[in-house]
């Protein structure tokens, strides 16, 4: 269920897992505080936006995005990438465990996506278009690698509309073939 993202530091949509029924009618169900997929824009406000190839930027992010949301002493476990294709894009993605040091806590999961092209080399190149999908799990509510892996997969780049040319009126602006005759005078000599 999406969430309300006004909060967020980094991303533009965040979605949490349902863990019930709405209290009462009108009201947000319960969701799991252990379980959040986070989307948007890989801006300059991440630093997994400087590396300049796709699963570099996915193990970055997936790295800083894990002491950010997860800053608790232990053991990374049970790595992998795997690469993407959303239509033609091309993308990686990158997955760790964490296995904490108190024993209490469940083992963290978190899954990063990144999918786009990267800054351009060339002056003219334009901006970067990268966007990220980050999903955050335990051993309790364990992140879905596939689901993960297909909403990855679902961006498309947007561009925006090319705006209508305006319609030029012809007809109406058409000069007149008309010539005003020119004045003729006559010169009378004085007398």
């Amino acid at each position: 269920m999406e969430s309300d993202a006004s909060h967020l530091d980094y991303g533009s949509a965040l979605l949490s897992k349902a863990t019930g029924e709405p209290p009462m009618p009108g009201q947000a169900p319960p969701v799991a505080n252990d379980t959040r997929i986070v989307m948007g824009r890989l801006d300059q406000r991440l630093y997994a936006s400087a590396e300049t190839t796709n699963p570099k930027a996915a193990v970055r992010l997936g790295s800083d995005m894990g002491e950010f949301f997860m800053p608790y002493p232990g053991t990374r476990i049970n790595q992998e990438t795997v690469p993407l294709n959303a239509n033609g894009v091309s993308g990686s993605a990158s997955y760790y465990e964490v296995k904490f040091s108190d024993p209490a806590k469940p083992n963290g999961q978190i899954w990063t996506g990144v999918i786009g092209t990267p800054a351009g080399t060339t002056p003219n190149a334009g901006p970067p278009q990268r966007w990220f999908v980050v999903w955050l799990g335990t051993s309790n509510n364990p992140v879905d690698k596939g689901a993960a892996k297909a909403l990855a997969e679902s961006i498309r780049p947007w561009t925006p509309r090319r705006r209508p040319r305006p319609l030029r009126l012809r007809a109406s602006r058409r000069r007149s073939r008309v010539r005003p005759r020119p004045h003729r005078f006559r010169l009378r000599p004085r007398e």
